[in-house]
């Protein structure tokens, strides 16, 4: 039924919460669903399509806020309207801590919110202290890490610690007593991420730190007018809130070249390009598809400037080649 009336990764999606809602105990053929995000979401666009194609499907959608959802004896409810399942589509660090959605969001299973709070998918700290925790052996162990997911986050989590003033351990494993110091002296091999950012917006590439794209985006947070030194920026990033920031090792990606259109102009140029798998946990439903994005520099985010390409396979492109050619 919905493979006729819905595009793929509209119906995934709605497939996908359907599962988690079967999977919680939900027995209606047909359950509301409710879309929580904050008030002036620059997606809104795309939530009022899933709204409606989710609704011409046949399932009721409304999109609400936090503040606007209730608990009550029969589950949650917005608007004076019960809703079934959830789909929730704002960071948690958004949420007011007291509110009644944060609380079902600590529920997720009881109040069917998807997805679910995921720290390492929040919060980039989760990620460095993973990574700091995969290279100390007593550590890893008593967090009950097995030597598999140890190597899996020696692989593939780049080398990531947290900004703060004392000691830690650099890329290579050695120990350093002052380890923003370090930092200062190492600015070409390294990348800085505010914990919550996102949009690509809190993120410094060392080498790249003293181009005005950068510069613009520093000197606001150092309440500054002129530009800011990279030492200047590390001593403020060591002296905010524990766990504010971190730092990993920076890793060359490659470019591909790409065709694009900008502005009514046809362009053919190298560019960044990375892709986001979809996919789910916890039912058998997997998801297919992803999203690709693209941009001439190295911060691939579409709020930096870049834009998204679709996704082909290899077979797939070579189809349309000789597709071409015939």
């Amino acid at each position: 039924e919905l493979s006729s009336q819905l595009q793929s990764n509209t119906r995934d999606l709605l497939h996908s919460l359907l599962a988690h809602y079967e999977k919680s105990g939900g027995v209606k053929s047909h359950p509301t669903i409710g879309i929580v995000a904050r008030p002036h979401d620059s997606q809104i666009a795309e939530l009022l399509w899933l709204k409606r194609k989710w609704r011409e499907a046949g399932y009721d959608t409304l999109i609400t806020t936090p503040d606007q959802i209730q608990i009550e004896k029969a589950g949650l409810c917005a608007v004076g309207r019960s809703l079934d399942v959830i789909y929730r589509h704002i960071f948690a660090n958004k949420l007011d801590r007291t509110s009644a959605f944060a609380e079902a969001c600590l529920n997720s299973i009881e109040f069917r919110v998807f997805n679910p709070i995921n720290a390492h998918l929040e919060a980039k700290t989760v990620l460095a202290k993973l990574s700091e925790l995969a290279t100390r052996g007593t550590l890893s162990r008593s967090a009950k890490l097995t030597p598999s997911e140890r190597d899996a986050v020696m692989r593939r989590v780049p080398w990531s610690r947290l900004i703060m003033d004392g000691p830690s351990t650099n890329i290579d494993g050695q120990s350093v007593r002052d380890f923003p110091s370090w930092l200062k002296r190492n600015r070409d091999e390294l990348v800085v991420k505010s914990n919550l950012g996102y949009g690509g917006k809190s993120i410094f590439i060392g080498d790249q730190f003293t181009n005005q794209s950068s510069q613009i985006r520093a000197r606001p947070l150092l309440g500054s007018n002129s530009d800011v030194s990279w030492n200047d920026f590390i001593e403020y990033c060591a002296r905010s809130q524990n766990g504010s920031w971190i730092v990993q090792r920076k890793i060359n990606g490659r470019k591909i070249r790409n065709n694009y259109l900008e502005n009514g102009e046809l362009k053919d140029e190298e560019t960044f390009i990375d892709c986001s798998i979809f996919t789910n946990s916890g039912i058998d439903f997997q998801p297919q598809g992803g999203a690709c994005r693209f941009a001439p520099s190295i911060i691939v985010n579409i709020g930096q400037g870049g834009g998204l390409i679709p996704i082909l396979l290899q077979s797939e492109l070579k189809a349309i080649e000789a597709a071409r050619r015939n």
